[in-house]
This record gives C-alpha cells, structure tokens and sequence, in this order.
C-alpha cells in the first residue's frame, strides 16, 4: 500500500465554526500529525478560492488524501470528493471531519472543549485515512427489461 500523504484543512465556516473552535491551535496540533504533509485553515474552504487553495496544495504537496474539518457531510462531502477526483486522489481518500455540527454548535460556551475535541475528531479521521483500502467505483451493465411473475 502506497504511503499516504494527507492534507488537512480547516475551514471556519465564517464564524459558525471559528466563533466556538480555535481554528489556528487545531492547525498548529495537526500539522505534525504522522501522515500529515499539509495542514491549513481558510474562512469558507467551500468558496471556490478555498478549493483553489486545496488543489494548489494536492499539487505541490502530493497528496494522495484529504481530510476536510468543516460542516456536516450531507453538505459538501460530495463536492470535495469531486474535487479530489479532478486532482487525480482517490475521491474515497477524500474524508469529513464534520466539527461544526460536532463541536462548534454543541460547546458555543466552552471554546477550549469545542476545540480539543476538534482537534481529536481530525485525529480520528486521520486515522482512517491511513488504514483505509483504494475503493474504486464498479459499474455493472443493466438490461432496461422487467419479468413480472405472479400479480
């Protein structure tokens, strides 16, 4: 198995997630994490000068994983698989650190919580990151023909 080089970024999601989670500290935890070769932080990763910096970053950095710490992934999982694709990684090497629904919302009041318990999410993930196998789509032909038996 090729050894996976992980980027990770950290959106703030304005300040959904940077009002309750110090974005800056998870970085600075992260960045030396085994299997992290890139880490950074950017207010909408989203936006589309935030997946600039993320393809910028699969680039120069050789990515071959990718760790995003933003919102829920019912939100944007798929659009930062579809990035990862177009780059060349493996679009199932492409995970969600879902802190804004996971850490941010629920410790509003607690910014140290919020932020450890971050920081811990990304650790996980990283995690199966590294453990996990290259999945590649299959795609089985359909006959468009019914039988109904029976009725």
């Amino acid at each position: 198995m090729k050894k996976r080089r992980i980027g990770v970024f950290v959106c703030h999601c304005g300040m959904n997630i940077a009002g309750s989670v110090d974005v800056e500290r998870v970085v600075e935890q992260i960045k030396d994490y085994p299997g992290v070769e890139h880490a950074e932080h950017y207010i909408y990763m989203c936006s589309d000068p935030g997946q600039e910096l993320v393809r910028k970053a699969i680039k120069e950095k050789e990515l071959n994983g990718i760790v995003m710490s933003n919102c829920s992934p019912s939100l944007h999982q798929t659009t930062f698989r579809k990035l990862a694709e177009s780059e060349g990684v493996n679009p199932y090497h492409c995970e969600i650190a879902n802190i804004r629904e996971q850490c941010s919302w629920p410790h509003t009041a607690d910014k140290e919580t919020a932020t450890r318990k971050a920081i811990s999410i990304i650790k996980a993930v990283i995690e199966k990151l590294r453990r996990n196998i290259s999945l590649t789509p299959l795609v089985v032909p359909l006959t468009k023909k019914v039988m109904v038996i029976g009725a």
